[in-house]
């Protein structure tokens, strides 16, 4: 474990937090001027990918997240992607995390997960028995580090 989490922390200690964000109107979610990668992202999945880390898309979206990764051009940097709308459960729930293990191939206990919620993401991971569940926020506060301590 403790070389994976390394390879998390290698991977991301020099990026601010990876994702996607929806610039303006929602209603255009699918419409590719409307998104935009997080600088460090593509980049932290390619390096955890080569030194052999699945790295599996987990998120609690619609039906549209394989199109707009398609637009994107993002669809194959990842090994998998568990979204909700897909398996029927979101984060926070353990059925969630544990579709993103099984997806991963393998066990609870070896997965990271890195997420920008609290308790969605870090709490929920560690609750559903991820070995490492990290916050990564632009703007963490202090009642979101004392729920993941």
């Amino acid at each position: 474990m403790t070389a994976l989490v390394r390879r998390v922390h290698g991977a991301f200690a020099s990026i601010r937090p990876a994702g996607f964000g929806l610039r303006n109107d929602p209603h255009r979610a699918s419409d590719k001027v409307v998104w935009e990668t997080f600088y460090g992202a593509v980049d932290a999945a390619r390096r955890l990918r080569r030194s052999g880390v699945r790295v599996v898309l987990a998120s609690n979206w619609d039906s549209r997240l394989p199109t707009l990764l398609r637009t994107l051009a993002l669809d194959d940097e990842f090994d998998a992607i568990v979204f909700s709308a897909d398996i029927g459960h979101e984060k926070p729930s353990e059925e969630f995390f544990h579709a993103v293990a099984r997806a991963a191939d393998v066990p609870a206990a070896r997965c990271a997960h890195v997420g920008d919620a609290p308790v969605a993401d870090v709490a929920a991971a560690r609750s559903a028995g991820f070995g490492v569940a990290v916050l990564w926020s632009p703007h963490p506060t202090d009642d979101d580090l004392s729920l993941i301590h």
